[in-house]
């Protein structure tokens, strides 16, 4: 979510206060303040996010 506090409406979640105040409603993450984010995108960014991390992992590893 980091990435995104800085643009638009997400720079209300920067008060822990605001983000903390999330919610699921209808498969959807929601805040009273009225930021949603579509769970395709979530899935989207968690699997991006899983590859980065284990193509880096791989990267380390010793070779031989």
């Amino acid at each position: 979510m980091k990435p995104f506090l800085d643009f638009g409406v997400f720079r209300r979640l920067k008060d822990r206060s605001a983000f903390k105040r999330v919610r699921v409603a209808f498969d959807t993450i929601e805040w009273d303040s009225g930021i949603d984010l579509d769970p395709e995108f979530v899935y989207d960014k968690c699997q991006r996010t899983s590859a980065q991390q284990g193509a880096a992992a791989d990267a380390k590893k010793p070779r031989g």
